[in-house]
């Protein structure tokens, strides 16, 4: 009720995000929040979070650097709210895995 976000910025000078704030749940807990991919459009681009937007994409073989392509579209990910989360709450995510699972990986009961 009422809304709210998570700010990832953290430190002065990084990128928001908030990914990294967001983990699979132990044994015994359920998921609080979901995804949903989306695809930046290009008035928005340059605003993104997401650092391909500017920068190297990728380094080939040869070790040469290369740009996302202006054309090429910039992936999203929006995290949002399967119930009202408390302040300080942590964000927990089924990553919906698939085997061979991890050690610390338990799959979450439907």
């Amino acid at each position: 009720e009422g809304g709210g976000f998570v700010d990832g910025a953290g430190e002065e000078g990084r990128i928001p995000a908030v990914a990294h704030l967001v983990n699979h749940p132990p044994e015994g807990k359920r998921p609080n929040v979901a995804k949903l991919g989306f695809t930046w459009p290009e008035h928005l681009r340059d605003s993104s979070p997401n650092r391909l937007r500017e920068g190297t994409w990728l380094v080939d073989g040869n070790g040469t650097s290369h740009e996302i392509p202006r054309s090429h579209p910039l992936p999203g990910i929006a995290f949002f709210a399967l119930r009202p989360i408390a302040a300080g709450e942590e964000l927990l995510l089924d990553y919906r895995l698939q085997p061979p699972f991890p050690p610390w990986y338990r799959p979450v009961q439907h």
